[in-house]
């Protein structure tokens, strides 16, 4: 007879089961969309390390449960994700998740019979039946149904009867990794060929308000029709009265945007619709004394598209976020060594946290308190014993609007990369992880070439356009792990991880004939452009000033060689400034 504390485990395993696949499910869709899936060098990078630990932890919970047919397949997975460079490893991992995922649906899961020398009837029974009530909603999940999407999945309808401005929408919408089609009225929509769009159901759409032989109250109906469907709507429209955007807000479209379009506006929108920006999961960082309330908000806020990482220790909280950043804090207000407020206020210290929320958890309901919190630098106040669902509503909100205000704040609003500070500050933690764990790392400075004859020739508009297309390519043309940002006028500094500069050449190579080839048009003519660029190693200079000055350095030696070029700091005498910190 197994002991009753076995019985207990068991009964607890099951239980967390539906959750256990659902993590899972959840971080092979993550590793399985990773650029660098089929080399070894994946292994490096988090969505491996998580995935890989996810199928550890469940491999050892069912050895040491006897749910031994369990234990053997999980193995099965973890020896079949060592071959990081086999071709079929893609193949080979979904057929088994799908494999699991089918044993989990059938009324009696293979998998969780438990297999010891000496059955204990009764905890089997309890198990059996808890598995009977697993949730289907869970575990009828496929691998077709964990996808994120993404800009390239997206597909965006531009319902407008403004041919021109439909058509240039379209192109730039394009640029961004969107599948746009352009339709000339409602009633074209409607009458689509079925046949031809019947994979391309749109997942939103941009609909102009005013357009003839309709009438805004036909149009909003429309737009509530498609939201009731599942599309998302946002509406395009020269008018800016209340009136009509209460309209707007009644029929339920999910965002509105005044003509003329400032495409970047348009995309920030867009992105942050379908939630582009958001981490997956979204992560909260969580500081309480007590461990159970740790693991209580563990199990009960995370999801698939949530995690909590709980610390009851104030030095691990501080030491973990050396190397990680969360999209929200989640803090008790009273613990014995220090206190929420005064973790509070050591995070607003730190310009990287200014745009991250601060959430306290306290039983206290005083008005004092809640102004003391708020005057803390905190953004909410959750009462504890606040019922689960109000939690998740509360961090959820505050998460994906932090985001939001995030990325507004850190683009180009030209270009749409990263502005100077932002990409500046990842070049400096970037060297911080490097001269702690040795993680290397390149930048590269591009600068377009003649770039002012443009402007002088053409007029800035059409520069802008320029600008614009080189943001654009550069950020499609890189990995995700990647980084790009505007360094100042027409300097663009790109930041890409775990590699070097040999590596690194080949790529900017083929970016920048690409982009050479690009067409820019003007009212009189066609016309190209082109950049010079300068790369290094970080593993060459003592800090991130030095790396800076001789990215620099290269770019100057290519310019001055006659443009169109890039010239890679290795290959040049140069000696930084060792004063220059």
């Amino acid at each position: 007879m197994l002991d009753s504390k076995q019985s207990e485990l068991r009964i607890a395993f099951i239980k967390t089961y539906p959750r256990t696949l659902r993590l899972l499910v959840q971080g092979w869709g993550e590793l399985r969309q990773h650029a660098e899936i089929k080399n070894e060098s994946v292994r490096q990078h988090l969505p491996f390390k998580h995935f890989q630990q996810l199928l550890t932890h469940l491999y050892l919970s069912a050895a040491a449960l006897d749910y031994n047919d369990l234990a053997q397949f999980v193995q099965r997975m973890l020896h079949r994700l060592e071959l990081t460079t086999d071709e079929q490893l893609v193949t080979d991992i979904d057929s088994l998740m799908n494999q699991i995922i089918g044993f989990a649906q059938s009324p009696n899961d293979p998998m969780l019979v438990a297999t010891p020398n000496s059955p204990d009837m009764l905890a089997y029974q309890q198990v059996e039946q808890l598995t009977l009530e697993v949730e289907q909603d869970v575990l009828n999940e496929t691998l077709e149904d964990m996808g994120i999407v993404l800009e390239h999945d997206i597909i965006i309808a531009i319902i407008d009867d403004d041919r021109a401005v439909s058509y240039s929408m379209q192109k730039l919408l394009e640029s961004f990794n969107f599948r746009v089609q352009v339709f000339n009225s409602i009633g074209e929509f409607i009458d689509r060929d079925k046949d031809q769009y019947a994979h391309l159901t749109p997942h939103l759409i941009l609909l102009d308000i005013v357009m003839p032989d309709v009438t805004d109250q036909e149009v909003f109906a429309f737009a509530e029709t498609m939201r009731n469907q599942t599309i998302k709507v946002i509406c395009l429209s020269g008018l800016s009265a209340y009136q009509t955007r209460l309209q707007a807000v009644r029929a339920g479209v999910d965002d509105y945007i005044v003509k003329p379009v400032n495409v970047s506006n348009l995309v920030s929108k867009i992105r942050k619709t379908f939630h582009l920006d958001s981490h997956r999961p979204m992560y909260i960082m969580m500081l309480d004394d007590q461990p159970d309330i740790c693991e209580f908000y563990e199990n009960a806020v995370t999801t698939r598209h949530l995690s909590v990482k709980a610390f009851s220790n104030v030095a691990t909280f501080f030491k973990v976020l050396e190397n990680f950043t969360p999209d929200i804090f989640l803090l008790d207000l009273s613990m014995p060594d220090i206190s929420g407020l005064e973790v509070a206020k050591v995070l607003r210290q730190q310009s990287k946290y200014d745009f991250i929320p601060i959430v306290f958890l306290t039983a206290d309901e005083s008005e004092s308190t809640k102004i003391e919190i708020l005057n803390a630098g905190a953004d909410d106040v959750i009462l504890k014993g606040t019922p689960v669902r109000m939690v998740f509503q509360h961090i959820t909100t505050r998460t994906i609007r932090g985001q939001h205000i995030r990325y507004l704040t850190s683009r180009d609003s030209l270009t749409g990369v990263l502005n100077h500070g932002q990409i500046m500050d990842a070049c400096a933690t970037a060297f911080t992880l490097f001269n702690r764990n040795l993680s290397n790392f390149v930048v590269v400075l591009i600068d377009l070439d003649n770039f002012k004859s443009v402007n002088d020739e053409f007029g800035h508009p059409i520069g802008d356009k320029v600008l614009f297309g080189i943001g654009q390519l550069l950020h499609r043309s890189l990995r995700q792990s990647d980084l790009v940002g505007r360094y100042g006028g027409e300097e663009f500094v790109l930041l890409l991880h775990d590699t070097d500069s040999r590596a690194v050449e080949d790529k900017i190579e083929s970016i920048r004939v690409a982009f050479s080839a690009l067409e820019f048009k003007s009212e009189t003519k066609k016309f190209n452009v082109t950049f010079s660029a300068g790369i290094a190693d970080a593993k060459h200079y003592q800090n991130i000033t030095q790396l800076i000055c001789a990215a620099d350095n290269a770019l100057y030696q290519a310019k001055r060689s006659g443009r169109n070029r890039l010239i890679n700091a290795d290959e040049l005498n140069f000696e930084p400034d060792t004063n220059l910190i």
